[in-house]
Parts: structure tokens; C-alpha cells; sequence
């Protein structure tokens, strides 16, 4: 009987190139294949650390208006609070979720503003060191 982890190793992936590997592990996890465990001994890290190239991942892949709608979750903003601190009209942000639209470019400042981020990260999931330092 081949595993998930078999065909890993059949592909090379395993001893191929590290990012690969990870994201292929993460990849499995994400999709209930894997167990967190499992795939932190495979990438040879810890459980958290594996925990952490998830998050990293799954916030470098998403979108800008995810990374919004995620933070105003996290941050427990309502669409309507957000919209009075930002000047944007709710429609404009509603359309955001809605028709998976991004903000306009004049917008991200504001946005970032209110949000307490850097346009990097909201642009790119990309936490930069000024970032980790405020605990972004």
C-alpha cells in the first residue's frame, strides 16, 4: 500500500529542493492529508515552526482583499466601522468581498493606516523586520 508520504519520497520531492518539499507538506496538511506532527518531522522543525511556514504561506497567498477582511476580523471591525475610519463607502468595501475585487491604489495608505500594517504587508503578506519588531 503507497502512502501520501511514499509518494513523496517516490517523486524526489523529499530529497529535493527544500521549499518544494515544504510547500508540497504544507500543501498536504492544508488539504487534511497530513498531520502537523507528521510534517514537521518530515521538514525536520519543530511543530510550532512548521505552524509559522503555514501561517507565513497561507498569508503570502492570499489576496489584498483577504488580507483585509482577515485583519478586520482579527482587529473584531465591522465593514461599517472600518468604512467611517477610512472614508471609504461601504458599497466600495462590500464590492471588495463581494465581486473578490482589490482596493484602488489611492485607497492603501488609509487602509494601512487604519489596519496598523505596512503597505508591504498588505500588498504582499510580506512581513518585513519593521513589521515583527510592532508585532504586525
Amino acid at each position: 500500500m503507497c502512502t501520501v508520504l511514499d509518494e513523496i519520497e517516490t517523486r524526489g520531492i523529499e530529497k529535493g529542493i527544500e521549499k518544494g518539499r515544504d510547500n508540497t507538506l504544507i500543501a498536504l496538511v492544508h488539504d487534511g492529508l497530513l498531520s502537523v506532527e507528521i510534517a514537521a518531522d518530515r521538514a525536520g522543525v519543530s511543530i510550532d515552526e512548521f505552524k509559522a511556514m503555514m501561517k507565513k504561506r497561507y498569508i503570502t497567498d492570499m489576496t489584498i482583499r483577504d488580507r483585509i477582511f482577515d485583519k478586520l476580523q482579527e482587529m473584531k471591525l465591522t465593514q461599517k466601522e472600518f468604512a467611517k475610519r477610512t472614508g471609504i463607502a461601504e458599497s466600495t468595501i462590500s464590492d471588495w468581498r463581494k465581486k473578490n475585487t482589490n482596493p484602488t491604489a489611492e485607497k492603501i495608505m488609509i487602509i494601512c493606516k487604519v489596519l496598523d500594517v505596512t503597505p508591504e504587508w498588505l500588498l504582499s503578506g510580506i512581513e518585513t523586520y519593521r513589521d515583527i519588531s510592532r508585532g504586525i
